[in-house]
């Protein structure tokens, strides 16, 4: 995995892990330590862990947008939980108007 600062001065690939941790209610429920480089490929363990210990999933797991991703939400929709994850381009869809009305973007086509 490619870290954003190698202390080293050259560019090599160095061992690192990506820690996920899940927080109920301001306490601990469940951690994983995973070699994925982006957040998004991270929610699915960690929700099958909590699962492993809990004998559940959780009703509304809360992620930012990095987890956003169309597995996730199938993942998700399967096993009951609301989706309270923002999609990746969330901020720019909703706040910058000029790239939300482009007539040229593909979305935006009749």
């Amino acid at each position: 995995m490619r870290l954003k600062k190698d202390y080293m001065g050259n560019d090599q690939l160095l061992p690192v892990y990506n820690m996920q941790i899940a927080v109920c209610e301001e306490y601990i429920a469940a951690i994983t330590a995973e070699q994925y480089a982006s957040d998004m490929d991270c929610f699915i363990p960690l929700m099958e862990k909590f699962c492993k210990q809990y004998g559940h999933y959780p009703k509304y797991p809360v992620a930012d947008a990095g987890y956003g991703s169309y597995s996730n939400d199938l993942c998700c929709e399967e096993h009951g939980m609301e989706k309270y994850m923002k999609f990746t381009m969330y901020e720019k869809t909703v706040k910058d108007k000029k790239y939300r009305d482009d007539p040229y973007r593909a979305v935006n086509f009749q």
